[in-house]
């Protein structure tokens, strides 16, 4: 989605030359954009938005992307929103490696919003069982904040804020409840099920050629295979086809985990286990 002009309260990325990606390493939108990067040989200038520290809130970054969510692609003082949505902006520029063939793209869009909207699935079983809640609740404070901003798309009032912040003050007083992790998880088996017969057809999602969705399937299915979803035991060919991306660099380099993750993720783990509060555990798989 390309912004106005008129959105962009952030002045200065008006004149930024070349591809500005401002990103945080550990969103899975961003390692999803960081990885169609590599593939398409696209040098690009890092602006890591850190969201440990709340930087998306800060409105300094809220005048680039009022939403407050990353990646966001600054291309040439031009502000572009939603990965999928710069994902096919990029393409459109850059034809040197094809990852949306034209004579798929209906398939390939019906696709891509159908892995979008199981987005906010992904982040209630992730601040589940990856980040503890204390840890990942939003300060109310900084949530009023967003709230209150005056910000525009495309000379509109955003629209999809308030569901963001609805989740996020949702999320500060109860957590992630086992209701959502139910239905959260259901919603990811009905995908995996379509995926692993795609699987069984082809070597990739869409044919056997790689193409955009093997990249955003990838990034769903690592995280969700991070918290716990048996994946590599209930489905042998995503098995296989997720083995064979990661053992590509290109991918695998976009979703390694910092040590104080790492520690954070497998402490959680543990209390979990002890509790039976794992996902296994409240799930029926």
């Amino acid at each position: 989605m390309l912004l106005d002009h008129s959105d962009i309260q952030t002045k200065e990325v008006l004149n930024w030359k070349g591809f500005n990606l401002l990103h945080f390493a550990g969103s899975a939108c961003s390692q999803k954009l960081r990885i169609f990067l590599n593939l398409k040989e696209i040098d690009w200038i890092s602006h890591h938005i850190d969201l440990t520290k709340n930087e998306q809130f800060d409105s300094w970054y809220l005048g680039i992307n009022p939403r407050g969510l990353v990646p966001t692609l600054v291309h040439n003082g031009n502000v572009h929103i939603e990965s999928n949505d710069i994902m096919q902006y990029i393409e459109s520029v850059n034809t040197d490696v094809v990852l949306f063939p034209n004579e798929h793209i209906n398939e390939i869009i019906e696709s891509l919003e159908y892995e979008d909207s199981l987005h906010i699935d992904l982040r209630t079983l992730t601040f589940r069982f990856i980040v503890p809640h204390k840890l990942g609740k939003k300060d109310l404070k900084l949530l009023d904040e967003k709230e209150n901003f005056k910000g525009t798309i495309q000379g509109d009032l955003d629209r999809n804020k308030q569901k963001e912040i609805d989740f996020w003050k949702q999320h500060y007083k109860n957590g992630i409840t086992d209701d959502q992790v139910i239905k959260s998880a259901k919603n990811f088996i009905v995908a995996l099920d379509k995926l692993e017969k795609k699987l069984s057809e082809n070597k990739y999602i869409l044919n056997d050629n790689l193409s955009i969705l093997d990249v955003a399937w990838f990034i769903s299915i690592n995280r969700i295979i991070i918290t716990g979803f048996p994946v590599k035991y209930n489905y042998p060919n995503i098995k296989a086809w997720f083995q064979m991306l990661s053992s590509d660099n290109r991918f695998s380099r976009e979703v390694k985990g910092n040590m104080p993750l790492f520690i954070i993720k497998n402490t959680l783990g543990l209390y979990n286990f002890f509790k039976k509060r794992r996902l296994i555990d409240i799930v029926k798989f």
